[in-house]
């Protein structure tokens, strides 16, 4: 997957615009998965959350009211309902649960907090509007992967301050310490789609 990433030649996500690097990310990221799976309904539709409203994605598994809370990773900056399609559909098989995808705000026309406002909208109409879809609102994961597994730990935060009970977490490869540097940093600096500059240049836009 790496050597097919690098294959398409895509220039550094740190040398580009943040809308040349989403142009680019529909393809790289999407790309990435190839064949998708068929999954036996799919609904889009809008939620609100603040002022303003952000568009989610039902994957659902019928035989289950079990539900996933799902946010797609892109550094706070890339990243779409469409990248990660392919990735949720095998995730709504393999986990025989209901996933509903988050198209969160994103920097740099959207700072931080806005993506976690964003998140914990979600839960709160997920919780409100839940049993309305068949879904389990009550025993609610929260997932992500990179930027969305960090804003799927910070909601986790925010909702036990609020006493809301949430099942678990399930954090692919979280973006939680952009602080410090580790052995696993400066030992994968090269050759693993993102480079070493490419952590601090998504920070400062976010």
């Amino acid at each position: 997957m790496l050597d097919a990433a690098d294959a398409l030649g895509a220039s550094p996500v740190e040398s580009q615009t943040p809308e040349q690097a989403r142009a680019s990310s529909e393809l790289r990221i999407a790309g990435q998965w190839g064949a998708k799976d068929e999954i036996a309904e799919i609904e889009t539709f809008r939620i609100p959350s603040g002022d303003t409203g952000i568009a989610v994605r039902l994957y659902r598994s019928p035989e289950t009211a079990n539900t996933i809370l799902f946010f797609h990773g892109g550094g706070w900056v890339v990243g779409s309902l469409e990248t990660h399609d392919g990735a949720l559909r095998a995730l709504t098989l393999a986990a025989t649960a209901n996933i509903l995808a988050i198209e969160y705000r994103k920097a740099p026309e959207a700072p931080f907090p806005a993506c976690l406002e964003d998140a914990e909208a979600a839960l709160d109409w997920l919780r409100a509007n839940g049993s309305g879809k068949g879904l389990d609102s009550d025993r609610v994961i929260l997932a992500g992967d990179s930027a969305g597994a960090s804003i799927a730990a910070a909601l986790a935060v925010r909702a036990r301050n609020r006493q809301i009970p949430i099942l678990g977490q399930v954090l692919v490869y979280p973006a939680t310490d952009l602080a410090n540097s580790t052995a696993s940093r400066e030992t994968f600096v090269f050759g693993y789609s993102a480079q070493q500059d490419v952590a601090p240049f998504l920070v400062q836009v976010k």
